[in-house]
Formats: structure tokens, C-alpha cells, sequence
């Protein structure tokens, strides 16, 4: 899961209006690029020499994000044409311009490491060091983003069952088959079995066997309808702000131990004719579990309910400038591993934008 974080003052917007030179250097040395070039740099003095200028790949790679370039092809030919750009992005006058392959192999020895979630790690403490994450409520929200693979049209082939014998199995045969179930249950995958199985393994296990090949999802749009997908869904918990005001609710509580919400008549009751014909209920208590979707707890409504949504929309928010301003529904590269360094490519640049932003911010109040 990823953790994302919210604008503030000084925001995204007004870091992305400064300068190219001082855009470029706030971001980029809010991340620690010599950890990054130790680790796809080339680890030994025998083959061939390196020739190319990965300092200057790592930085233009990143900053193909922060400018919007669509592909690689677009940011090459970005190079070419626009010389101060080159020279941004860390390149020198004698260095030529690395091809396509040089970047694809860029993401390759990214995808083999885990670099980039190190970074993006290095970069949330930075962020809790200084003191610019202090949230107390996390929203967290899952999303999805199409992928470049096809779907594979795999035939199903047809097995031939023995038909089911009718009637109560014995004892014999129902220990057999809660044995063979057991056994079936034990050999699927970590994220295929009941939560409970996966409640006492480690993070480290978790995080490793998280599966990352695309996959055929399915959601309701606005008119009800399922619109089909296939690509990959992202987990991101937004840093989301609370209110300090208290509000009465319009239901009167929710019972932990039995899930059971609890209303009370209205204060119109009060003058009502038919308060006292036993026909009103004075209190009606209903089960979350009847409906999980409809009956929530808080009440659906009520101002708690509505302090709650509020800091759910923050993700839903990120959600939309991921997609639209950091390019993470625009994949370029094919394979569950190559598409996962775009998605932490996105999520460590939007959270560095955002560190550069928060030290600019706290510079200007110190001037002040």
C-alpha cells in the first residue's frame, strides 16, 4: 500500500510555476539519487565500459514526469531539440543522447531492484522528520489503472467430471473430502486464502508476494452499469484533515458489541397527535450486517458520517491528479514488474513534489 500525501499552503501547483532550473532542483534533491545510481550502476570493472550518462538518465527519467512527456521517444527527441532542457537534466555538452534501448534498459535494472520503494520510504521520513506529516486520519482508497498487455484469450478446456453421487456422503467420505479441501486450502497462493491465514506472516512475505500481473477487474459506473477493465489496482492511504468540532448526530448510537445502530424518534415527536397511539416506535435498532453498503457506523447522514466522508473524498482526490497530472493510467511498458516502476516512479515523485513544496513553504514562514 502507498502512502500519499495532501497539498498544503504552499502546493504542487504553485512549486510546478517556479522556474524550470529551481522546479527541477527543489524535487530532485528532495531524493537521494546516488542511492539510485549505486544500484543500477554497474557493479564491476570487467565487460564493456559504461558510456552513457546515467546520472543524467536517472534525472531526465524522473523529470519526464514532472513535465508531462508521454513516452520515451517524445523525451528523446525533448533532448535533442531543447538544449537548456539537456542541460537541466544533468546532461553535459560532449554526452549524446541515450536511445530508447539505453532507457529501456534503465527500467529494467529498476525493475530488478527495489530502489525505488526505498526512496519512496527515504522520502516519507524525510517528511516526518522535518515535521510536515502530523495527520491523525489516514483515507485510504483503492484505484485501478489500465495496463499496455493485451488480455489473453485462454480457451478453458473442458475436463470430464465423474458425475456426483446423490444423497449424504458417509463419514468415510466427507473426513476424504474435508481433507483434500484442507489440503487444496493450504496449497493456494498467500493472497488467494482466507484472511485469517494471513493475518501472522510477515510484512516482508506480504510485501514479496504481492501479485503484480495484470488482471480483468470490474466496477459500476455512475448509471449503475459494470464497466470492464484489465489492468492493475493501486492501494494509497492519503494523509486527510480532521475537524476539532464536535456535532450531535442524527441517530442516537451504534453498539460495538452487537453492530446494532440505534435511532430515537425525532423532536417533532414531541407534538405529534400519534406519540402516544403506540403506532411510532420510540426506538428502532437495525443490524450493519443486514446491509453493510446501506447502514454504516456512523450513521449515513449524520454530521460524524459526513466529517468521515469528507477525509475519504481527500484520496479520491489524489486519485484523479495521479491519473491526470502524474500520467499513472498512462503505462508504457508491458509485464506486471516494468509496470510497477511506473507506478512507484509516479508515487515517488508526487511525494517528493510535495516534501520540495512543504521546505519552500517553511522557508518563506522563517523569512516572514
Amino acid at each position: 500500500m502507498t502512502i500519499i500525501r495532501q497539498p498544503s499552503l504552499f502546493g504542487i501547483q504553485e512549486l510546478y510555476d517556479m522556474e524550470p532550473t529551481q522546479k527541477y532542483e527543489a524535487i530532485i534533491s528532495a531524493i537521494d539519487l546516488d542511492r539510485i545510481y549505486h544500484a543500477i550502476n554497474k557493479k564491476s570493472r570487467l565487460g564493456a565500459p559504461v558510456e552513457l550518462n546515467y546520472a543524467g538518465m536517472i534525472i531526465s527519467f524522473f523529470i519526464r514526469y514532472i513535465e508531462r512527456i508521454p513516452t520515451i521517444k517524445d523525451l528523446i527527441k525533448r533532448l535533442n531539440d531543447d538544449f537548456i532542457f539537456k542541460m537541466n537534466c544533468g546532461f553535459l555538452v560532449s554526452d549524446s543522447t541515450p536511445s530508447e534501448a539505453a532507457y529501456s534498459r534503465l527500467v529494467t535494472k529498476l525493475s530488478e531492484s527495489d530502489i525505488l520503494e526505498k526512496s519512496f520510504e527515504s522520502v516519507t521520513l524525510a517528511a516526518v522528520t522535518e515535521g510536515f506529516i502530523v495527520d491523525e486520519v489516514i483515507a485510504i482508497d483503492a484505484t485501478h489503472f489500465e495496463a499496455r498487455d493485451k488480455a489473453s484469450a485462454k480457451k478453458e478446456e473442458k475436463s470430464e467430471t465423474t458425475p456426483k453421487k446423490r444423497g449424504r456422503k458417509s463419514k468415510e467420505e466427507r473426513e476424504q473430502y474435508l481433507k483434500d479441501q484442507a489440503e487444496k486450502e493450504a496449497n493456494l497462493p498467500l493472497y488467494e486464502k482466507k484472511i485469517e491465514a494471513q493475518l501472522d506472516v510477515p510484512l516482508d512475505i506480504l510485501r514479496a508476494e504481492v501479485p503484480i500481473a495484470p488482471k480483468w477487474g470490474v466496477k459500476k459506473n455512475a448509471d449503475g452499469k459494470n464497466e470492464y477493465w484489465f489492468g492493475y489496482k493501486a492501494h494509497l492511504a492519503v494523509g486527510a484533515p480532521t475537524c476539532l468540532r464536535e456535532h450531535s448526530y442524527k441517530y442516537d448510537s451504534f453498539d460495538p458489541k452487537y453492530e446494532t445502530l440505534k435511532y430515537t424518534r425525532p423532536k417533532e415527536c414531541s407534538d405529534c397527535p400519534l406519540a402516544n397511539e403506540g403506532i411510532c416506535q420510540k426506538v428502532y435498532k437495525i443490524k450493519i450486517t443486514t446491509d453493510l453498503r446501506r447502514y454504516t457506523a456512523p450513521a449515513r447522514g449524520s454530521k460524524a458520517w459526513k466529517n468521515i466522508f469528507k477525509q475519504r473524498t481527500a484520496v479520491e482526490r489524489v486519485n484523479a491528479y495521479l491519473k491526470e497530472f502524474y500520467q499513472l493510467n498512462n503505462v508504457r511498458y508491458r509485464t506486471g514488474k516494468r509496470a510497477k516502476v511506473h507506478f512507484d516512479m509516479v508515487a515517488l515523485i508526487y511525494n517528493a513534489s510535495k516534501l520540495a513544496a512543504d521546505r519552500i513553504q517553511a522557508e518563506l514562514i522563517q523569512q516572514q
